[in-house]
């Protein structure tokens, strides 16, 4: 059994001083939900969660980050092999039903890659980030003040024929056509400053 987002170190002390619980904890990971077919959900064992809003695969977003909770995240993903971390919105808590000190991941998500990030004063971090894929959240557990998850990927439909991929493609075109000519539009109204 291994996780990730634990130091070896204390890893290997864990496992030695206390083996009951090591044990439990292994039959524990051993019964972990498994997908249709018999299989574990097919995705990271271990993903840090950062919770503020959902994002789509290829959308780009840069984060300020200043909450302690989340610089601790944002060095751990720094030290990891594929600075990557799970971008999810908080779970709907009806209002009146309070609860945790930090509101909890929703049930799905995107997995994001880290593209540039820049240390400023005090811990924080401006972060530029991409998403990559989408996740569905199978469990979570805290380290460090955050939330780390185990996920699985979620597929997206496929367009299936070539005609509707044409579409698609015509109605992107089209879209990306639209929004040049608001920008334009806008920026003349706005002193020329948008889209320059």
């Amino acid at each position: 059994m291994s996780f990730p987002a634990t130091s070896f170190a204390l890893q290997r002390a864990l496992e030695q001083l206390f083996p009951d619980e090591w044990s439990a904890r292994e039959a524990e990971e051993a019964a972990a939900p498994v997908a249709a077919g018999g299989s574990r959900p097919e995705g990271p064992a271990s993903l840090p969660i950062f919770v503020l809003e959902p994002l789509l695969p290829r959308q780009r977003m840069q984060l300020h980050v200043f909450e302690p909770r989340y610089s601790l995240l944002i060095r751990s993903v720094l030290m990891s092999a594929d600075c990557t971390f799970g971008m999810v919105a908080a779970e709907h808590t009806p209002p009146g039903f309070g609860g945790a000190a930090h509101p909890r991941p929703a049930a799905a998500g995107v997995l994001v890659k880290v593209l540039d990030c820049r240390p400023l004063p005090h811990g924080r971090y401006l972060v530029s980030i991409e998403g990559v894929r989408r996740i569905r959240v199978v469990r979570t557990w805290e380290v460090d003040d955050y939330f780390v998850a185990q996920a699985a990927w979620l597929a997206d439909d496929p367009i299936l024929d070539r005609e509707q991929q044409a579409e698609a493609e015509a109605l992107g075109v089209a879209l990306g056509e639209l929004l040049d000519e608001w920008v334009a539009e806008v920026g003349v109204g706005l002193g020329g400053w948008v889209g320059e």
